[in-house]
């Protein structure tokens, strides 16, 4: 769940008066009667169904009451009982499906492992300079070390006094680091440590490069604007791009010492990785960017190869701006067109007469016979080194890299977008937004002492460049895909701070419905049944006959194509792949438990049991349906938390 603590679960205002619980589950909370019913549908299922009352799985009693009362089978984590007599009454009957679901499970651990051994051994298609998730607080530390009801107002909260270090493990690019920024409390008054990690140096190029420009030119008019259109637009004007050559020209020639230096011992990179992305740089310089030039690199031309060709991205961009307001998709379909990250006054007052070269990098499928459609989707066995190939970036052919899946409308929440910006294009809306994050975290680098990290290695080998690490937060992306779970676990339990009851670490798991298909309800096989359910049991004969005539929700809540899986409960079919995950790394071992999961048996860590409430420093999944524009994918992306158990 998504809403912050204390903020009403549907119309997310902050709850200052009596709040309503549902009284069933007794987590989902509301302002008011009103926001109670209208959410009933939305929350009936997914949520309530998993969290609240549960129903003796025995025939012979049947007994319904609050799942915190009643045993469930530690097997198959599937079915209640009201007490042991009724577990051990029914063991006959249920032992047949519980034995089923074992199998199930070790038939998921074979393709997991099957899964993590292929990829191992595959490179990714392009570097990941726009990202695929949204922007996260990677502390949230008014959820965990600090509350502020805990001292009075005119005291300091000792937790706002002390220092706290992050990890980002595979970090993609800085909206992460820079959305933690802007969400610290007004009155901290610690430090920040950062240390953001990525084996890419072509993103890595993009994160410091970015980052010295908020601090070397804090003072600049309009530097967040500035930083936001570099990022993302796909055409620069002459003094956008005047203004990130000098800085490529001034980076080229410093050094690691002169870097820290000159942002105030912000940025800290060693000599040899920033002599590495220093040959990204020197690329980018090096492309021909005019328009009006000969030799001129033409992105608008490379863009629309991967927008234009028929490849399985087409379908999914299809669907995704059917599933937009029209307006939305409108505004979409400019951005497809051109690439162009302006506010629309600013794009119709300059000459956009330059192509941005930092949108450039290595593409595999450059190197290789694999097809647009197979970069993105590669179960091939390619037995390519990566870090050899990044070794000599300078060496590859520069091109434009950025999928259209992937574009900044779809990496920073679509609800904060609307809270912050007034209702205009999508450009407009989110320019505005982005840029006010980055202005806002250019004030923190500035009044809040802080230090940003940056390790270009794989992370196995990130303990050579972080020797004693002490991390608040780890945040490991979605590599638990690729290595499986308590791999990852086991790597990174040693860099917790085990000295803050708060220390956590993240896992995000985003192709876990590939393996246990079912997960997906895509297409359920009756939309109308689905559709019937949206009304509240009160509704009159009437209301359901004009919903099925009109194929409208009457109570405020809407499904389009597509979003069918936020109204579904798969939880149990995740945890049937927790525990295939786990197995995939001890494959020998029997299958094991719920509790084996965790308890992370082996890793000394334990999960924050997303069955039993709220995560406490993301959310364990977002809502798609107010986040249409985010291109979620339902309940499909899932973070776990995990933390050390007290002594």
């Amino acid at each position: 769940m998504d809403v912050q603590r204390g903020h009403c679960w549907r119309c997310e205002k902050r709850i200052d008066g009596s709040p309503v619980y549902c009284k069933y589950c007794w987590i989902a909370v509301y302002c008011s009667q009103v926001c109670s019913v209208s959410d009933v549908f939305r929350h009936s299922v997914p949520e309530c169904e998993e969290w609240g009352h549960k129903q003796c799985s025995n025939s012979q009693c049947g007994e319904i009451g609050p799942a915190r009362k009643f045993l469930e089978c530690s097997g198959c984590v599937g079915t209640w009982y009201c007490g042991k007599s009724c577990q051990k009454e029914d063991w006959l009957n249920h032992k047949s499906s519980c034995k089923g679901h074992e199998e199930e499970v070790r038939f998921a651990a074979q393709r997991i492992r099957a899964t993590i051994e292929s990829k191992h051994r595959k490179p990714l298609p392009q570097p990941f300079y726009v990202g695929n998730a949204i922007a996260v607080d990677m502390l949230n530390l008014k959820n965990n070390e600090y509350n502020a009801m805990e001292v009075s107002a005119s005291d300091i909260h000792p937790a706002l006094t002390k220092d706290y270090s992050v990890l980002s493990v595979g970090c993609g690019n800085l909206r992460n680091f820079i959305h933690t920024a802007t969400c610290l409390p007004t009155e901290f008054r610690g430090k920040l440590h950062t240390t953001l990690n990525d084996f890419d140096p072509f993103v890595q190029a993009r994160n410091v490069l970015f980052l010295y420009m908020m601090i070397a030119f804090a003072n600049k008019r309009n530097i967040g604007a500035i930083v936001t259109t570099i990022w993302y637009s796909l055409h620069l004007s002459k003094d956008h791009y005047e203004f990130l050559t000098g800085c490529l020209r001034k980076l080229i020639e410093i050094s690691s010492k002169r870097l820290s230096q000159a942002t105030q011992g912000i940025i800290d990179i060693s000599a040899g990785d920033l002599n590495l992305i220093k040959k990204v740089w020197g690329k980018w310089l090096s492309l021909e960017c005019c328009r009006r030039n000969r030799n001129y690199i033409n992105l608008q031309q490379q863009r629309q190869k991967w927008v234009g060709t028929r490849n399985n991205m087409t379908p999914l961009l299809e669907k995704y701006k059917e599933e937009l307001n029209t307006e939305d998709a409108e505004s979409f379909e400019v951005w497809l067109r051109d690439g162009i990250f302006l506010a629309t006054a600013e794009a119709r007052r300059q000459y956009l007469g330059y192509g941005n070269p930092t949108l450039t990098g290595f593409v595999f499928f450059q190197y290789s016979n694999v097809s647009f459609a197979g970069a993105m989707d590669i179960d091939r066995n390619i037995h390519v080194d990566v870090g050899s190939i990044f070794k000599h970036p300078e060496q590859l052919d520069f091109v434009y890299c950025v999928p259209p899946d992937l574009h900044p409308f779809g990496t920073w929440d679509h609800l904060s977008v609307q809270k912050f910006a007034k209702r205009t294009s999508l450009i407009d809306m989110y320019h505005c937004y982005i840029s006010d994050q980055i202005q806002h975290a250019v004030l923190c680098l500035t009044n809040i002492k802080q230090s940003v990290l940056f390790v270009v290695t794989e992370c196995r080998n990130l303990d050579k460049s972080v020797p004693q690490p002490k991390y608040d937060r780890i945040f490991t992306s979605n590599i638990a895909d690729y290595v499986g779970t308590q791999n990852l676990l086991v790597t990174f339990k040693r860099f917790l701070n085990t000295e803050n009851r708060f220390a956590t670490l993240v896992t995000q798991h985003w192709n876990w419905y590939l393996i246990i298909g079912r997960a997906n309800f895509d297409n359920p096989l009756n939309p109308m049944e689905l559709l019937l359910r949206s009304l509240d049991g009160s509704a009159s004969d009437v209301m359901r006959r004009a919903a099925l005539d009109t194929g409208k929700l009457l109570i405020g809540t809407s499904i389009v194509p597509g979003h069918y899986q936020e109204y579904m409960n798969n939880i149990g079919d995740f945890v049937t792949f927790l525990k295939a995950d786990f197995m995939a790394c001890n494959p020998h071992n029997p299958v094991p438990t719920f509790q084996d999961v965790t308890n992370s048996s082996g890793a000394g860590l334990r999960m924050r049991d997303f069955r039993r409430g709220l995560n406490q420093v993301v959310p364990f999944q977002y809502r798609r349906n107010v986040r249409q524009v985010n291109m979620l994918r339902g309940q499909m992306s899932r973070m776990v938390e995990w933390y050390i158990p007290e002594q």
